[in-house]
């Protein structure tokens, strides 16, 4: 499974489009595309995976936890 992430430029503030391709985290350089309009300058983005879990109750389940 291919995950993107969008960060920007800390010089110009144009949108980059990072490959996250670890599953902890990670430090990607990333080019700025002066093509795409950007500033043609290198940064670093420093990526992060965590993980949000919320517990739901099921309707109907019954609420006496014995």
């Amino acid at each position: 499974m291919d995950r993107y992430i969008h960060t920007t430029c800390p010089y110009c503030g144009r949108e980059a489009k990072v490959k996250a391709e670890d599953d902890y985290g990670e430090k990607k350089v990333v080019h700025c595309d002066l093509e795409d309009s950007g500033c043609d300058k290198y940064f670093v983005a420093d990526i992060t995976v965590f993980f949000n879990v919320r517990p739901l109750k099921i309707e109907g389940e019954d609420a006496d936890v014995s």
